[in-house]
């Protein structure tokens, strides 16, 4: 798990979605597709490529 304040000026990058607008399925696809998840406070979560295969396999099973 990868936590970061995020301070970015002119980026063209899809913004996070805010986890508490989220629904369980799409925080997975989120997180398993490698899209960033706004926390409070400018806060972010995302996933590295192992922890995002896992829960993949998780989720599918």
């Amino acid at each position: 798990m990868h936590l970061e304040r995020v301070i970015r000026m002119n980026d063209v990058q899809e913004p996070a979605g805010s986890l508490h607008l989220l629904t369980i399925e799409a925080v997975l696809d989120d997180l398993t597709g490698g899209r960033a998840l706004a926390l409070a406070d400018g806060l972010t979560l995302s996933l590295g490529d192992d922890p995002r295969s896992a829960l993949d396999w998780y989720r599918r099973n």
